[in-house]
């Protein structure tokens, strides 16, 4: 990849590394903002709420202490006209002198007067005159006798409706769940934006890579043969067109002619798959034969490259495809098993073998097979294996892609994976036919 290239994608990468953090900030601050102000806003409700019993605890005291006071003026006094002012009053139910003992659950003022007390009974219902318009609060009466001017009712008789403060704390723990939500929602939003984008730019740069590396082994592949072309011709020309060395050659520059034909011909291939032009035309084929004619014709092919070649075909298996476009793909995946079979003592076997209601055709070679993990990335356009053993060899990395594509213009299915005992294994998977 060209170093300005890997700048550019470098940079590219860092900034939207940076825009994602800003944005994963900016919602994390969102969803903290929010449920403070849900806990802040369901905190002063009910600290309102508080507040306002304790304004009407406050008042009705107040008012309870001047009825106190009047109730000591009007027993002092003996001003029977003062008494019955205080009994007019709407939180006093009546008046009494003497000693005496009432139930435990009256509610009154005692003044003393000397040998006797006056009594002013209060009303127990009184405060619910307060309480009653606002259902955000409780009243729970007193009872007693009060001999002092202290406060009669207390924090514990009025006080804030337990099912109002039950919602308000049920309202805010839906309010901090909907916040949670909606925060990790687009949280995982913006996490799977990023993954994406990342493996997008990740892949436009291994896309970079592979075009170059493309570039690369095409002007190879081309340089050979076309070099060796020229070698040959010049040979020719200086000796005279010796007809021994003319015989001897021709067969040599048949084969670079060949190996160029082959590589132009794969290219436009790829074209072709890319523009989705043509249609199979399927037809019902005996699968069995098919391979074995192709094996026959093979061997020679396969011997000349020094290999030697096993097959196990089973028979009478048929299969509903295009047989010139399976061809292509055999003939594509024997020249790489010949390409990456061991140096010394290449090895080809083939295999045919039906197994439930499916036609499996393998062909292994016996070469350094491929790393972990990059067997489906094989079949990408212009995907090479990752060691510097596979990359000297020449090819395109068109290969597997155009055999992956012909396979499944054909129905089939088409997998490569290391082979027990060594080697390389592609399977190809059809559905059978009777």
């Amino acid at each position: 990849m060209a170093p300005h290239s890997v700048s550019v994608s470098r940079r590219t990468l860092l900034v939207f590394t940076i825009l994602s953090i800003i944005f994963l900030a900016q919602m994390s601050w969102w969803i903290i903002f929010h449920v403070r102000n849900s806990h802040q806003n369901r905190d002063l409700l009910i600290n309102t709420l508080e507040q306002e019993a304790q304004l009407i605890t406050a008042l009705l005291n107040s008012e309870y202490d001047h009825l106190y006071r009047l109730a000591r003026l009007a027993a002092g006094s003996g001003d029977e006209r003062r008494l019955s002012g205080l009994t007019d009053h709407p939180a006093v139910s009546g008046a009494v002198r003497g000693t005496m003992v009432f139930p435990a659950e009256s509610l009154y003022i005692v003044c003393p007067t000397g040998n006797d007390s006056l009594y002013l009974f209060l009303d127990r219902a009184f405060p619910k005159t307060f309480t009653d318009s606002d259902d955000h609060l409780v009243y729970i009466a007193p009872s007693g006798g009060y001999r002092s001017g202290r406060a009669i009712l207390t924090a514990a008789n009025i006080t804030v409706n337990p099912a109002v403060a039950d919602s308000l704390h049920t309202e805010h723990a839906r309010h901090v769940r909907m916040f949670l939500m909606e925060g990790a929602f687009f949280i995982v939003l913006i996490l799977i934006g990023t993954y994406l984008i990342y493996l997008a730019l990740r892949r436009a740069r291994q896309n970079r890579a592979e075009q170059n590396l493309f570039v690369h082994s095409i002007t190879h592949e081309l340089k050979i043969p076309i070099t060796s072309l020229g070698l040959f011709l010049d040979t020719i020309r200086r000796r005279q067109h010796d007809p021994a060395l003319t015989a001897e050659l021709m067969p040599k520059m048949k084969a670079d002619l060949n190996r160029l034909s082959g590589l132009i011909d794969n290219i436009l291939q790829v074209r072709h798959l890319w523009d989705r032009k043509g249609r199979s035309n399927p037809q019902v084929i005996n699968l069995s034969e098919e391979v074995k004619s192709y094996c026959r014709s093979a061997a020679e092919r396969i011997e000349a490259a020094g290999a030697t070649l096993k097959y196990d075909i089973e028979d009478n298996i048929r299969i509903k495809g295009n047989t010139d476009e399976i061809i292509r793909v055999w003939n594509s995946l024997l020249d790489n098993a010949l390409k990456y079979a061991r140096p010394e003592k290449p090895a080809i076997d083939i295999a045919l073998a039906g197994q439930a209601g499916q036609a499996v055709l393998t062909i292994r070679d016996n070469g350094p097979g491929i790393t972990t993990g990059e067997a489906a990335r094989l079949f990408d356009q212009f995907a090479r294996g990752d060691s510097e053993d596979v990359r000297r060899i020449p090819g395109s990395g068109l290969g597997l892609y155009i055999a992956r594509e012909y396979t499944r213009r054909n129905g089939g299915r088409i997998s490569i994976d290391n082979a027990d005992g060594g080697g390389c294994r592609v399977t190809m998977r059809f559905n059978t036919v009777s």
